[in-house]
């Protein structure tokens, strides 16, 4: 087939040295043809000298009479008998076919010549270069010539189904600037007229396909050979395109870049899903990509979770331009470091691949910082690729006018994203330069997937915490707190703690769990390792029914008012909120979710707040943490249940479900605060340990006195207030009595005061009943005694008691004072009862102030002697069974410390 010629391109070089105004009196250089060897000719064109003061390409289209196999041209410039100016010619071509090839692949290995495929080559050579494996078109000359590098292919036939494919190097090892960029652009007219091959579009513009890059390569990404896959637009589409890569600008012996394995084709399906290199219409997939689409071989990491306080790993964060890890102004965003973009030019973060098929959401902690009003551009764009980057698509734009808050961003994937090879990216098209417009991220998560949600989560964090248990744990870290507190139920005594100096966020997080009716959660907590109770800075835990976006108390409070819960319908008790100064130190909290109406995919998380620097919040810490199906009865709140398929029991108890105690619980309980009890174990010195299981709020003290003289348990302090007895055998028991005072001094008490509530439980403190509230009023803070009949289904063999005053954030309005408790007596009755008081029986005798067991008045031995102070002296017995003929009998002896003389000598009792 015989070529046929369509265009003639040249350089037109005028070489002029007077004024430019003398240009217009010099006859034009005239363009023409022949077909008969000069005979005539015909006009192509006339170039006149004011068009062409620079240098530049001419390119004619030649009319059908000049396409011919037997066209002459010449360019010629008439006289006219005048000194004519000076012009030249290079770069001439007369050429090209009316139907140009579909496509070419040029590995620049010397297989075929360089005009084969290229027009012209400016400042390239073929050769070993930027740090290729093989040879490649580098420009990278010492020249100092102000002439611009490029590589210009010829006319090619581009269709709907071609795209350009090409590998890009820039810097070569040597110094580059991102300001000198490489332009791929398109021609359809032979070269007249260029235009970017991908145009930028970023907001506010609307009208384009996506936001996207221009076809604008810098050395700040392509500082190392890349591939690059380009969607070919439809205005590139005609029978002659041509592609050129340009480098406009550059510093001699710097900024150098290379091409190789260039490729204009049609027909590679999906464009090898941006995971393989074209050739001859099929795939060369990627190590890891296989199948005609290169798609992944194995499926891809479905969970991406970053809390940027180590180096940035480079397989999940392949590009990261902009960005360094750091805190602002020292103050973390959340806790540690977060990722802060403030660098000058391109500031972006970009993803590894994902299998996203069933991930259901991207969330991060956002923040924005600008000195004024920002421009459209310079918001901060989320997106995602299902092509390995050749085309982005728009999530979110993040546009703020001023500065922000942190900001907690939640993104639910479309359908379109969930794909087995997504990623995503932040990127800010522009910025005012170095540290202005800056934006900080942290605690990244791309996850949610039901496939990931086992309905357990069970950790000791014993070596640490098990990473696919939880999302994030700012401000903790595992080791010792409190030991000598522990139940000595774990070997492993590591814990998660929080410590009071970590600056920022002091909260643990679960992954989603999917959760029913029959869950529980389970964990021990201390919270300040002291006595001291405090309403400041307590630990809530909360759950999350939408991923995190907003979050609930767990366990409302319910404390017998109005009610704002309808869980608190069935119960009183307190909220999920621990405050410190739990005497006890160490608690294990046990919560059944059929009573709190949660199902489906929650997330858990123990929150104590955000801290800056001058704060000092109390350190805390949790331990062996279970969520999942609950053991047999619960362990009957005497065990740990393990994975929902066994207990174990705590120390004292045994049998499958924890319900056998070793030895028999006691069944009778007297406490007056004295702390007067020798060899045995004391909550930090206030009350005896084997009596009573917890303390808060509380201490021993003589303020407030019920009694004129002695200690009390005097209720003064915030936080939690509480008081909770062990486990007790009431199977027999008959009653309760206390002597209580609500409010203190003569004034009455706060009418805004909750009441006091004695409740009781049958299960290890599962669930509790209400035996009586005690509310404050104008009277209430004289002391009485109060005695109330234990109710039948109290009357357990393992029951205890607490008194709790509820509050909603750990303050309260006035203190309250218990002495003197007494459980037990007889259902069945007692008696008879005898005693000449050689020992002190505790069951016999329920209150005797100022009353003392001492040999008195020539006594034989012990007697009951009322001789201390106080400003009231008697004896109350216990409940005795009596008959109609039973009989009370004493010797009884008075004023015998005060004279010689006594009235009778007091020995025995008899009743």
């Amino acid at each position: 087939m015989h070529a046929v010629a369509v265009i003639m391109v040249f350089w037109l070089l005028p070489l002029l040295y007077f004024m430019t105004s003398l240009v217009s009196s010099f006859p034009g250089v005239i363009v023409q043809f022949s077909n008969n060897n000069g005979v005539q000719w015909q006009f192509l064109r006339e170039l006149d000298f004011g068009s062409f003061l620079d240098s530049q390409v001419v390119t004619i289209e030649l009319p059908p009479p000049a396409k011919t196999p037997y066209t002459v041209f010449r360019w010629w410039q008439p006289q006219q008998g005048k000194h004519s100016a000076q012009w030249a010619l290079d770069d001439v071509l007369i050429g090209m076919n009316d139907s140009s090839r579909t496509g070419f692949h040029d590995k620049f290995d010397g297989t075929s010549p360089l005009r084969h495929n290229w027009y012209r080559i400016q400042g390239g050579e073929i050769t070993v270069d930027c740090l290729s494996l093989d040879t490649a078109l580098s420009f990278n000359s010492d020249t100092t010539g102000k002439k611009p590098r490029y590589a210009e292919s010829w006319d090619f036939e581009v269709s709907g189904s071609s795209f350009l494919q090409f590998e890009l190097s820039m810097g070569c090892s040597k110094v580059a600037t991102s300001s000198h960029g490489v332009r791929l652009e398109y021609s359809t007219d032979c070269g007249r007229h260029w235009a970017l091959l991908t145009p930028e579009c970023v907001p506010p513009v609307i009208g384009c396909a996506g936001y996207t890059m221009s076809s604008v390569y810098t050395a700040t990404q392509y500082n190392r050979w890349r591939r690059v896959t380009v969607y070919l637009p439809s205005a590139a589409n005609s029978p002659r395109t041509r592609f050129r890569w340009l480098q406009p600008h550059f510093i001699p012996g710097a900024d150098g870049w290379a091409l190789d394995n260039v490729l204009l084709a049609p027909g590679c399906p999906w464009m090898c899903s941006g995971h393989g290199l074209c050739d001859n219409g099929c795939c060369l997939c990627d190590r890891g990509y296989g199948g005609a689409h290169c798609v992944p071989l194995a499926p891809l990491p479905s969970i991406l979770r970053d809390d940027f306080n180590e180096n940035l790993a480079a397989e999940q964060w392949p590009e990261v331009y902009g960005a360094e890890r750091g805190t602002l102004s020292g103050e973390p965003l959340k806790s540690g470091t977060a990722l802060i973009f403030k660098g000058e030019g391109l500031r972006m973060l970009m993803s590894r691949d994902m299998d996203c098929t069933s991930t259901l959401y991207i969330q991060f902690s956002f923040k924005f910082i600008t000195k004024g009003v920002p421009e459209r551009s310079h918001s901060v764009l989320l997106q995602y690729s299902v092509n390995g980057g050749i085309s982005w698509l728009l999530l979110d734009e993040f546009y703020f006018p001023t500065s922000t808050d942190t900001l907690f961003i939640h993104l639910p994937l479309p359908t379109s994203a969930q794909t087995n090879a997504t990623r995503f990216r932040l990127w800010q098209p522009y910025n005012s330069g170095k540290k202005e417009e800056v934006w900080v991220v942290d605690d990244l998560i791309i996850d949610g997937s039901a496939l990931n949600n086992p309905p357990v989560v069970s950790d000791s964090f014993e070596g640490g915490p098990q990473d696919y248990n939880w999302l994030f744990y700012p401000g903790g870290n595992t080791g010792l707190y409190c030991p000598y507190q522990k139940s000595g139920l774990e070997d492993d005594e590591s814990a998660m703690v929080f410590v009071s100096s970590e600056l920022g966020e002091h909260s643990i997080t679960t992954r989603d769990i999917d959760v029913n009716e029959n869950t529980i959660i389970q964990f021990e907590i201390n919270v300040g390792c002291t006595t001291d109770s405090s309403s400041s800075n307590p630990v809530r835990l909360e759950f999350s029914r939408d991923f995190g976006a907003t979050w609930h108390l767990l366990v409302p409070l319910c404390s017998g008012g109005p009610q704002p819960s309808s869980l608190c319908s069935t119960e009183l008790h307190p909220a999920s909120v621990y405050y410190p100064g739990t005497t006890q130190g160490w608690r294990r909290e046990i919560i059944h979710f059929g009573k709190l109406r949660l199902c489906g995919s929650i997330r858990f998380r123990w929150y104590q707040g955000f801290y800056s620097s001058g704060s000092s919040p109390p350190t805390w810490a949790l331990d062996s943490v279970y969520i999942g199906p609950q053991c047999q009865d619960m362990c009957n709140g005497h065990g740990s249940c393990v994975r929902g398929t066994h207990c174990v029991c705590d120390s004292g108890y045994s049998g499958p479900d924890c319900s056998q105690p070793d030895t028999s619980n006691p069944d009778f309980l007297k406490e007056d605060f004295e702390g007067r009890q020798t060899g045995r174990k004391c909550m930090g010195g206030a009350v005896d340990a084997d009596r009573f299981r917890l303390l808060s709020g509380g201490k021993p003290s003589r303020k407030c006195g019920i009694m004129s003289s002695g200690n009390h348990l005097f209720f003064s302090e915030d936080g939690l207030r509480m008081l909770v007895t062990n486990d007790m055998d009431l199977s027999n028991a008959r009653f309760i009595q206390f002597f209580l005072r609500l409010g203190c001094g003569k004034a009455s008490p706060d009418p805004r005061s909750q009441p006091v509530l004695l409740q009781f439980s049958v299960d290890g403190a599962l669930t509790w009943g209400l035996l009586q509230d005690f509310f404050f009023s104008n009277s209430s803070n004289q002391a009485r005694l109060v005695a109330l009949e234990i109710p039948l289904r109290a009357r357990t063999s393992a029951t205890r008691l607490r008194w709790w005053q509820p509050s909603e954030n750990g303050h309260f309005y006035s203190p309250w004072v218990i002495d003197q408790v007494v459980v037990g007596g007889s259902a069945s009755g007692w008696g008879p009862l005898e005693d000449d008081f050689s020992s002190m029986d505790g069951r016999s005798w329920l209150l005797y102030p100022g009353g003392i067991r001492m040999p008195v008045c020539g006594s034989d031995g012990a007697a009951f002697a009322f001789i201390e102070k106080s400003n009231t002296r008697y004896a109350v017995t216990t409940d005795i069974s009596l008959g109609q003929d039973a009989f009370i009998q004493f010797d009884f002896s008075a004023s015998c410390s005060v004279t010689n003389s006594c009235y009778g000598e007091p020995q025995n009792i008899y009743i």
